[in-house]
Formats: structure tokens, sequence, C-alpha cells
């Protein structure tokens, strides 16, 4: 069982929310991205303010793609959560998993509607 918090621990421990948007932009540069071959219009989520795509690449793993760098970092800890957590966690994440963390608030509307899509999305994976 792996915690959203423990997990992403450094994250969490900044203060400034300047300093939270370049930690997870970093995170999103050095994170493994989504196989160019996956980026397709099948696998483009939808209802997001900027590209993102979202597959299960070979591996079984969950990967996705952004050409924003703040909803490609947020989408990879997405992905690298879920590929860690188990099934109940799973099932019971959600936009407000990420708003009880304090996430939510760093992303404006039309992000956290894309990032409620893509959580969407990669229950159906």
């Amino acid at each position: 069982m792996v915690d959203f918090k423990n997990l992403f621990s450094e994250l969490f421990e900044l203060d400034d929310a300047m300093d939270k948007y370049s930690w997870i932009i970093d995170y999103g540069s050095n994170s493994s991205a989504l196989g160019i071959q996956y980026r397709t219009e099948e696998n483009l989520v939808r209802g997001c303010t900027s590209p993102l795509w979202l597959a299960k690449e070979t591996s079984g793993n969950i990967a996705a793609w952004g050409s924003s760098s703040i909803v490609h970092g947020i989408a990879c800890m997405i992905c690298d959560w879920y590929n860690k957590a188990t099934e109940d966690q799973r099932s019971g994440f959600s936009l407000n998993t990420l708003e009880s963390l304090g996430l939510a608030p760093l992303l404006s509307m039309g992000r956290q509607n894309g990032v409620a899509n893509l959580i969407a999305r990669i229950k159906l994976l």
C-alpha cells in the first residue's frame, strides 16, 4: 500500500505555491513520458485545457504525456502513484483526494476538470 502524500513527501514539505509548481514541473521533466507511438487521437484525454495523452503501455504501466509542463507533471505523479497503488486505493482516488492533500488549489478550474477526466480515464484502463 502506497500513500500519495508519502510518495511525494518532498512536494508536501514545500510551503510556497511557486516552489510547488517548480517541483511538479521538475517531476514531470524527470519522469518517463508516454511513448510517442501512444500519442494518438484514441488516447487523448478529453476536457483538458492542453493536450494530454494517457495509455497503458506494453509493460502494463499507465503513463501520460502532456504538452503543458504542469499538466505533464501532475499526470506523471498520478500515473506513478496509480501504478503502485492497491485496487482499493485506486477505486477511492478522485479529484477530492488531491483537494484534501492541498493540490487542487494549485490548478485552475479548467485544469481541475482535466485532472478529473484523467482520473476517470485511468480507471477505465
